[in-house]
């Protein structure tokens, strides 16, 4: 098994974990991330266009589509 650390926006923390969880994937909550990172993460996220973004519905009928 590989392990890989993702660097998650403290605003979507829930839905990252809970995707995890749907998912079946372990996780560690216990990660210490540094500040520097937080703030980049974070200005990355209000700099971000979502105008093209798929919803988690989306995206899952793409991923469960027979026609791949």
């Amino acid at each position: 098994m590989k392990e890989v650390t993702v660097r998650v926006p403290e605003e979507r923390l829930v839905f990252f974990i809970e995707l995890m969880k749907e998912l079946g994937i372990e996780y560690a909550s216990d990660a210490i991330i540094p500040e520097e990172h937080i703030a980049l993460v974070r200005e990355r996220e209000r700099s971000a266009d979502y105008t093209n973004a798929s919803t988690w519905e989306q995206v899952k009928k793409r991923l469960t589509s027979d026609d791949q």
